[in-house]
């Protein structure tokens, strides 16, 4: 009801501004045309303005590779340290809407990952450096299985029963494994390619710090993420 009456009021004064301006710019199309690209820009100015200052607390691919990110260097620095993990106030003044030169409106957010992360690869692509043996049984254990591909992408493969907890713990390996130096060697012979797990002290640990510091563990949008 607040957003609706905003948007009423709004309207309203912008029509009024409208109204009263409309005898100064006239007919003359030289006046018409910078007064309407000024005008436009300047309100495409306030909505960027306006969404650079929400903070979301469900995590999307670019919020929790920066929440994830952030929390293996807070981790390493100090083990048993507390707030860990930043708040989705800490994450918004840090999240790209747009990108340099508007690259992420054309192209879409990239990841600045060492190794990207896909979910759901399809099967063959992951049989490819796997027995297919072991990925059922880590599917059937954890509900999650964590491969690297022949192209070097960390791939995370969900059972239907896979929670969101099991998602993050999942995304939280990953990215641990993305920054190993190992990793880009790892995928160069079938013979290289271990079980990774899926779950650990940290990743267990990153649930827990996530939901006291705000964010909403049971909502995800990560593996929507476009691969």
């Amino acid at each position: 009801a607040k957003s609706g009456s905003q948007t009423v009021v709004a309207s309203t004064f912008g029509t009024a501004m409208g109204v009263l301006l409309s005898p100064i710019v006239g007919s003359n199309p030289l006046v018409i045309i910078p007064t309407v690209m000024g005008l436009s820009s300047l309100h495409l100015a306030f909505c960027y303005t306006a969404l650079s200052k929400v903070s979301c607390d469900t995590l999307n691919f670019q919020r929790a590779e920066i929440v994830a990110t952030e929390y293996l260097q807070r981790l390493a620095k100090d083990p048993k340290g507390s707030n860990l993990i930043p708040s989705p106030n800490w994450v918004a003044e840090r999240e790209l809407i747009i990108g340099k030169s508007g690259a992420h409106i054309c192209a879409g957010w990239q990841s600045q990952l060492p190794q990207s992360i896909k979910f759901n690869a399809s099967l063959s692509e992951i049989v490819q450096n796997n027995e297919l043996e072991d990925i059922m049984t880590s599917l059937e254990d954890l509900n999650v299985y964590i491969s690297i591909l022949s192209n070097q992408e960390i791939s995370i493969l969900l059972s239907d029963r896979a929670t969101p907890h099991d998602i993050l713990n999942a995304y939280l390996s990953a990215v641990k494994l993305s920054f190993d130096p190992n990793t880009e060697t790892l995928s160069e012979s079938p013979s290289n390619s271990p079980r990774f797990p899926a779950k650990s002290p940290e990743s267990e640990r990153f649930v827990e710090e996530l939901q006291s510091a705000g964010w909403d563990t049971e909502n995800l949008f990560l593996e929507m993420h476009p691969s």
